[in-house]
């Protein structure tokens, strides 16, 4: 089974897979709610 690491590692054209990996996310909110929707936003 190929792991995340080793992935990224072969990736990054190194031959050990790193120690740690860090990860994030992004999210999006928007707060207008569905009366402020329109064919401009």
């Amino acid at each position: 089974m190929l792991l995340r690491r080793h992935f990224l590692a072969a990736l990054a054209g190194g031959s050990e897979p790193p120690k740690s990996i860090l990860s994030h996310e992004h999210i999006l909110v928007d707060f207008v709610g569905a009366a402020g929707i329109g064919p401009g936003r």
